[in-house]
């Protein structure tokens, strides 16, 4: 106490207020936004190791691989470089939002 004119006796506790606990609802939506953008922040992260992977499990599917037109993926290193070469960066997450949207509701 720095100032002389203040006495304790006017000093007051400031008393902090107190917020309700939030209702189940409330906490419910909270909980369901939290764990839905997670769940779709880490989809988005590994998209791109999804899609190589799914490219390399369906390339037999591919007519134009079939025939010899074009050649076959010789590994991840290889399907990575050639998707980014002939579909540029955000081939990778091609289809990624319909991922996200199913796997939200999942997560939270």
């Amino acid at each position: 106490l720095t100032n002389p004119n203040i006495k304790m006796a006017e000093i007051k506790e400031v008393k902090k207020e107190k917020k309700a606990p939030p209702t189940f609802w409330e906490g419910f939506a909270a909980d369901f936004a939290a764990g839905g953008i997670s769940g779709a922040i880490a989809k988005t992260a590994t998209a791109p190791i999804e899609r190589v992977k799914l490219i390399i499990q369906t390339q037999d599917a591919n007519p134009l691989i079939k025939s010899g037109e074009v050649a076959r993926y010789t590994g991840i290193g290889n399907c990575f470089t050639r998707v980014y070469q002939e579909q540029g960066l955000g081939a990778f997450w091609r289809g990624n939002f319909t991922n996200v949207i199913r796997y939200f509701p999942t997560q939270a």
